[in-house]
């Protein structure tokens, strides 16, 4: 095998790796992403919190050793057309808190609270409604390998990036 030909083959599974990496990260995050911003649209209805506290968990390890984590228990109860419902979420980026004892601080138990519920599904509800800015970073870098994947898969198989190497320098046959 000659090099220009070991270089297309290259380019063509590097394109290939671009398109499929990038396409499962792609399926991966958009679902969660669509939620959070289809979330802008959900309904404020006033809560009040049930469960705020600190807990331990505890993991086990693959190596058969387990330990005790810090784990955040939190609910609240909120009522739409005389339905009680009943949600932990407190937004679509957010799983865990940064500050706990600041958190359990700032809602305990029996405080009011703002929360925003699905229309559709109403027992799915959220403290924060959408996605904040650098949660559509992690939409569109991967949409950026999917699309320049076929256009490395392209050069390759042409011989276009050989070329476009050959006349700034970068190539010698």
């Amino acid at each position: 095998m000659n090099r220009e030909t070991y270089f297309r083959a290259k380019g063509v599974f590097v394109g290939l790796a671009f398109v499929v990496i990038g396409g499962f990260i792609v399926i991966t995050v958009a679902g969660e992403w669509w939620v959070g911003m289809q979330s802008r649209q959900w309904k404020a209805v006033d809560a009040i919190v049930t469960v705020s506290r600190e807990a331990q968990e505890t993991v086990h390890g693959g190596d058969g050793t387990t330990h005790k984590v810090r784990a955040l228990e939190f609910s609240y109860q909120y009522e739409l057309a005389g339905t009680g419902y009943v949600s932990g979420g407190l937004s679509f980026h957010k799983k865990e808190v940064a500050d706990m004892p600041q958190f359990l601080q700032t809602y305990p138990v029996g405080k009011k609270l703002t929360t925003y519920y699905n229309p559709k599904h109403p027992e799915h509800a959220v403290m924060q409604r959408g996605v904040p800015a650098v949660g559509i970073l992690f939409i569109r870098m991967p949409a950026v390998f999917v699309l320049l994947g076929p256009f490395i898969v392209w050069g390759s198989i042409t011989g276009a990036i050989v070329r476009f190497c050959e006349r700034r320098g970068l190539w010698y046959r």
